[in-house]
């Protein structure tokens, strides 16, 4: 699965790294070369795509929300570009240049796919109300209302200290969370408030269940603890002892 996503990545840099040079590059030299208004409104779409590949690399990197509007912009200006290109600069007809902007028009939708596709889960939540959501907490730590879970603790896959803090919007979750715990304490579950944005939690959204159906999430900011939920049942110890087994060689997603 890593492997996957580290080629997926890199194609997805390289097709818009070579789409924002070549159409900057061609389409600024097709604009002074351009002998017909069609060719040079063909150069314009080729400088547009080009631009806009350059923003999505940018909102790609900062992974950021309008990265998607940016890579709206460049499939559009890709695909026309694609479309009369060859009928305006090659004299091909009508024919070549439909088959020509169905081809980029799905180079365009694969690499839109990939960038979202890595990108998703990544973008922080932010609800209009959080007050109308209630987020969980499993835990060995016995807390009280007003106390912060704070992030920069090893997690239940490793040692290795986290910059995340972990919460569900599901009991299911959170039980595990207070079952799989470190310490010697009983597992307590709490409701929490998240303190700052948060974001889908990679580890069960990419490996276990798709779409994120466990409502699990992390955040680099602190949960405030507002009660303890005691309205839950945990495992048998054999359910357990097998969930430990399952994930002693697993290493979290963390970064």
């Amino acid at each position: 699965m890593k492997a996957w996503r580290f080629i997926r990545l890199l194609l997805v840099i390289l097709l818009l790294g070579a789409a924002s040079w070549l159409g900057l590059k061609e389409g600024l030299d097709g604009v002074h070369d351009g002998e017909t208004v069609g060719q040079r409104m063909a150069a314009g779409l080729q400088v547009l795509y080009g631009a806009a590949a350059l923003a999505s690399l940018v909102g790609f990197a900062a992974r950021a929300r309008w990265t998607r509007w940016a890579l709206g912009v460049w499939g559009v200006a890709f695909m026309v570009t694609g479309t009369v290109a060859p009928m305006v600069w090659g004299g091909a007809g009508w024919q070549a240049g439909l088959l020509a902007g169905l081809a980029t028009l799905l180079v365009a939708l694969l690499v839109g796919w990939g960038a979202v596709a890595h990108l998703r889960g990544t973008w922080p939540a932010t609800p209009s109300d959080p007050s109308s959501r209630r987020f969980f907490h499993g835990t060995r730590a016995d807390l009280k209302p007003g106390d912060r879970l704070q992030p920069g603790y090893s997690s239940n896959y490793t040692e290795r200290k986290s910059s995340w803090i972990y919460f569900s919007e599901t009991v299911f979750a959170a039980t595990w969370g207070a079952e799989l715990a470190k310490g010697e304490g009983p597992g307590r579950i709490y409701l929490v408030e998240p303190t700052g944005s948060f974001m889908d939690d990679p580890n069960v959204t990419d490996r276990k269940y798709p779409g994120n159906p466990t409502k699990s999430y992390r955040s680099r900011e602190s949960l405030l603890v507002v009660g303890e939920y005691l309205d839950w049942q945990g495992h048998s110890p054999e359910e357990i002892q097998a969930m430990k087994d399952f994930i002693a060689d697993k290493e979290p997603i963390d970064d």
